[in-house]
């Protein structure tokens, strides 16, 4: 229940404290802490966790961009940490962009899903909330735009009509084929 993830979360945040840098530990909670404040319906609360989240983030990534390391295979490790921080990044401002939509706040709510789409473009999830938020703000035709995009439907009128054609094409093979089954061939 949420409110038992709630203490938990709480009780490890105690426990870590924010000094204790981007421990996986400390960043799950500071996430789920404000997954719970959501599901309890106290979204206000739910941006103090993912504020820290994010500054946590940001600094670890600032860290791992710092050139002062010189081993190969610390580069090689420095960047795999730096994607997982990147996609962590990513996803906390998909859900701080959430929390915005909740509380009524699209214009800030877009500005984070964008930042989320900056770091990761390819995330679905970021994709479809940026559509749900065009969709919100009555602009239909750019939300079935960027969704469209994003699932590599055709843009323009030269690809929809061929697409068009060939699912007509389907169709009519598809009711040749049953139609002898139907008559009993």
């Amino acid at each position: 229940d949420a409110e038992a993830a709630l203490q938990l979360c709480d009780q490890i945040l105690t426990k870590e404290g924010a000094s204790s840098g981007a421990k996986p530990q400390l960043l799950n909670a500071l996430k789920y802490k404000a997954e719970a404040l959501v599901a309890l319906e106290r979204a206000d609360e739910a941006l103090a966790p993912l504020d820290e989240l994010l500054s946590l983030l940001r600094s670890a990534i600032d860290s791992l961009n710092n050139p002062a390391v010189d081993s190969a295979h610390a580069t090689q490790h420095q960047a795999h940490d730096l994607s997982v921080l990147q996609d962590a990044l990513a996803e906390a401002c998909n859900n701080r962009a959430l929390v915005l939509a909740c509380l009524v706040q699209p214009e800030a709510a877009a500005a984070s899903v964008q930042q989320a789409l900056g770091l990761a473009p390819n995330n679905a999830a970021a994709v479809y909330n940026r559509t749900l938020l065009l969709w919100q703000q009555t602009r239909k035709l750019d939300a079935c735009g960027h969704w469209m995009g994003f699932r590599h439907f055709p843009q323009t009128l030269d690809d929809n009509e061929d697409l068009r054609n060939h699912a007509l094409e389907q169709l009519q093979a598809l009711r040749q084929t049953s139609g002898s089954h139907v008559a009993g061939d």
